[in-house]
């Protein structure tokens, strides 16, 4: 099985550069099953990171096309490498193969792992097309509750590992003891690729899930039992 890690954006011309989109590469490796080989791809066009609707907006058009190269090129399905899953419907209109999206199976897992999930991101500009996120799928006022931001730049985190890792375990904390989350989900990709969910697991008791992982385990799933996206739902335009 060969999937494709997919960056919306240009990740490969930003200061975290090739080397952090391979250092990538290497954890899907890690992480995925016995015959799965996992590639990367950044879009070549699109923002650096995204940490607003602008931004999001901006990678989608790149995206779209770098997937369409994908299918040509043989890979069996794609993760999505940013967590709003940006174009994931527009990408499911122009190829067959199996498109999986962070949001969406995380959500998927929150739903099963507990009553009340919350969402830890990056910067408070993402809290609102978070919120928004879970309101489309109709959700948000059951189940999600809380969505509270870290207030870093995406980009800074490698070299600020130790102040990420100790406001994420700060904001998490709030979300278990004010919000009564009784699962939390790291809300942005650079958050799942900084090694902080089984800390936060081991300091507050609560699943904690990693929205790459689980994509990459969707993926994997839905390619193995030959299963993807209705063409009825996401016709060819």
């Amino acid at each position: 099985m060969k999937l494709l890690y997919l960056i919306p954006g240009v990740m490969g011309d930003s200061k975290l550069g090739e080397e952090e989109m391979q250092r990538r590469c290497a954890i899907l490796n890690q992480f995925a099953f016995p015959g799965t080989e996992v590639d990367v791809w950044d879009a070549h066009s699109g923002p650096q990171s995204i940490e607003s609707l602008t931004e999001e907006y901006e990678s989608i058009p790149g995206t779209v096309r770098r997937a369409v190269e994908a299918e040509k090129a043989g890979y069996d399905g794609i993760i999505l490498g940013c967590f709003a899953d940006p174009g994931i419907d527009a990408i499911r209109e122009m190829v067959q193969i199996p498109v999986a999206g962070p949001f969406e199976t995380a959500l998927g897992a929150a739903l099963t792992t507990g009553y009340r999930f919350s969402i830890v991101t990056a910067t408070s500009a993402m809290v609102p097309m978070l919120e928004e996120e879970c309101s489309s799928k109709g959700i948000r006022d059951r189940r999600l509750a809380s969505v509270r931001a870290v207030d870093m730049n995406i980009l800074d985190f490698n070299d600020q590992a130790a102040q990420l890792q100790a406001k994420v375990l700060e904001q998490g904390r709030q979300c278990v003891e004010q919000d009564r989350a009784d699962t939390l989900i790291l809300g942005c990709i650079s958050l799942a690729f900084a090694g902080v969910d089984r800390m936060l697991e081991e300091q507050l008791g609560v699943p904690c899930i990693n929205p790459i992982l689980t994509a990459l385990k969707a993926c994997e799933g839905w390619v193995s039992m030959k299963l993807h996206h209705s063409k009825k739902a996401f016709p060819a335009p």
